[in-house]
């Protein structure tokens, strides 16, 4: 009778082993549960220059998750451009925050300054950014004597902004009749935008419209890397063309 138990009983010890196995096991897992690691605040920034002297911005705030695997928190929310509050127009689950606006510049070239809000447990300074843009040197209106070259003058000095701006483009573009002509390059644009007579776009009405579109972007990391800032900026410079004849009194 005692015979037939014996492969019972082994399997019962082996069942046990193997229950204790899997607490074991499970344990392990507990106090090594493999979060993922802290991530910086990031603030992702818009600038747009306006031909009016105005200046139009958007910003997102992701302010991140701390070692304890939780989001960050933003105590005062309050993003200061030139001087000039703004609130969040957006506040997400995770903290995130949406910015947008118009300020006034002190000058057509700026220039803008923004201080971006501080993270609760990055204790650093937070980061700031300050672009300027460039100056036209024309009037508003110019005339274009029949059958010459059209020229634009800029002054294409940009001061030093934080972060250093890369990346630079320019495009200008003529609009006249429906017809659009479009000449750029990479960095600043020439002092002398030169178009060629045979580049600029006949218009029965006479008017030709130049708009020059300047874009760079730059980056900047502070509080060592905790805070990271990723700015685009982009300007408009717009003329009016009037050639004699057609649409000159």
């Amino acid at each position: 009778m005692k015979g037939p138990r014996a492969p019972r009983a082994r399997l019962v010890a082996a069942c046990a082993a193997l229950m204790a196995a899997s607490l074991l096991t499970g344990c392990i897992g507990f106090l090594d549960p493999n979060l993922p690691p802290a991530t910086p605040a990031l603030m992702q920034l818009g600038v747009h220059f306006l031909p009016t002297g105005q200046a139009s911005f958007d910003a997102h705030l992701e302010p991140g998750r701390a070692l304890s695997h939780e989001f960050r928190t933003v105590p005062d929310d309050t993003l200061l451009v030139n001087g000039k509050g703004f609130a969040p127009t957006t506040v997400h689950v995770d903290q995130a925050r949406d910015y947008a606006g118009t300020v006034a510049l002190p000058a057509p070239v700026g220039p803008i300054t923004i201080a971006t809000p501080a993270v609760a447990g990055i204790p650093e300074v937070p980061p700031t950014v300050q672009w300027f843009g460039i100056r036209k040197l024309d009037p508003d209106t110019i005339v274009l004597p029949s059958g010459a070259d059209l020229h634009l003058h800029v002054d294409p000095t940009l001061r030093s902004g934080i972060p250093v701006p890369s990346g630079l483009q320019w495009f200008l573009q003529l609009f006249a009749g429906g017809h659009v002509i479009q000449i750029g390059s990479d960095g600043l644009p020439p002092a002398d935008l030169h178009v060629p007579v045979e580049f600029v776009p006949a218009d029965s009405l006479g008017t030709i419209t130049a708009s020059l579109l300047l874009l760079y972007s730059g980056q900047l990391f502070a509080a060592d890397g905790n805070y990271v800032v990723n700015a685009q900026f982009d300007q408009h410079l717009t003329w009016t063309v009037l050639r004699p004849g057609k649409g000159t009194p």
